[in-house]
Order: C-alpha cells, then structure tokens, then sequence
C-alpha cells in the first residue's frame, strides 16, 4: 500500500509543477464543482476564472487524505487551514476573497471571459509572454514552492496508507455494501449546513 502510493503522491508535484513550467499561460474557467484534484490544477493555473455557481474545496481530507501546499501558498495561512481542517467547500466569491481565483462572473460568461482574457494575452509579443511566466515561475521556485510541493508528497503517502483507521471502518463498509454515493452522504451529512456553495443550507 506504501509503495503504491508513493508512486503516486510522488510524481503529483511533477503534473502541476508542469502547468506552472509550459511556456504558454494556462487559464482555469471554472463553472460548477471543483474539488479534489480538480481543485488542484485549479490552483496551479496561471490564472483562474470561476463563475458564480462555482464551487471549491477538498472534501476527501474526512477521509484521511491531504491538502496541498499549492492553497497555503496562495491562500495563506490562516484561510488554508479553515478550509483544509475542515474539507468544507466554499463559493467563488469566498475564493476570491482568498486569491485563489482572479475573477467571479456570470455563470454564462466564464468561458467566454477565458478567453478574452487569453486573446488579450496574446497581443503581447510571444516572446515577452513566455519570458514573464517564467519570472514568475522562479520566483516562486527560488521562495521554495517546488521544494514544499515534493516534501509534501512524502506525507501524501503516509496519509494514503493509513486509510484502514479504525476511525474509518464504517465508511469503508457503507462503500463497499452500499456503494459511493451512500458512504459520501455518511462521510459529509454530518458537516451540513456548510459555509459555502448550493449546499449551505441545512438539508430537509
């Protein structure tokens, strides 16, 4: 189990560390839900447009998995931890509010926005373009982001080996007898009403 997930959690860093390496920008347009490891790649984007349905967050931490680096970084300190505590999810104006999306606007117009927003991009010559992205990538490699992001993959593979908890064996068993949906109700039920996203009301 620690070897298939060492292999795993290992070559993570490597994929986004890959978005934030290529030598065009990469714009994240995000409508709907965006958790997990779709959270990540969002995170990792150069630039990130969300619109107003948009929904984040990590909720698999409930079930002993791990956060990244990429949201205390860019979140901070304080915001990272309410949220990668908790596995809450919030909206994209709770994001914006944190800088992990540039801007929030009609669900209806998020991909259209992405794409001005590159076309814009692309009236400054090439060169000048891939050269600032790559300011900006050793900047944040020379502040240590890439070195946080490996050393954390160490501890991804502890935390996804040390799934057979005692403190997980019923959801193991709801997700095996009754299948994915009835475990993630049993898993999140209790976490209702949540900040954040079409789902902070108490539910009926």
């Amino acid at each position: 189990m620690l070897r298939h997930w060492w292999a795993i959690d290992t070559a993570t860093p490597d994929k986004h560390w890959h978005l934030l390496r290529l030598e065009k920008p990469v714009i994240a347009a995000v409508d709907g839900w965006c958790l997990a490891g779709g959270f990540w790649y969002a995170l990792a984007a150069d630039i990130t447009i969300a619109s107003e349905r948009a929904v984040f967050g990590q909720p698999e931490v409930r079930e002993t998995q791990n956060s990244t680096v990429l949201l205390g970084w860019l979140a901070g300190w304080k915001n990272a931890a309410r949220y990668a505590l908790t596995g809450d999810h919030f909206d994209a104006h709770e994001a914006r509010r944190m800088g992990i999306v540039n801007d929030v606007v009609p669900h209806d117009e998020v991909l259209a926005h992405a794409i001005a927003l590159g076309k814009r991009i692309a009236l400054v010559p090439a060169d000048s373009v891939r050269i600032n992205k790559r300011i900006t990538t050793f900047a944040l490699e020379a502040m240590g982001l890439r070195t946080a992001m490996s050393g954390a993959s160490f501890l991804s593979s502890i935390v996804h080996a040390s799934a057979d908890s005692p403190e997980l064996a019923e959801l193991h068993e709801v997700r095996r007898s009754q299948g994915l949906a009835a475990s993630l109700k049993l898993r999140d039920d209790k976490f209702r009403p949540e900040p954040g996203g079409p789902r902070a009301k108490p539910q009926p």
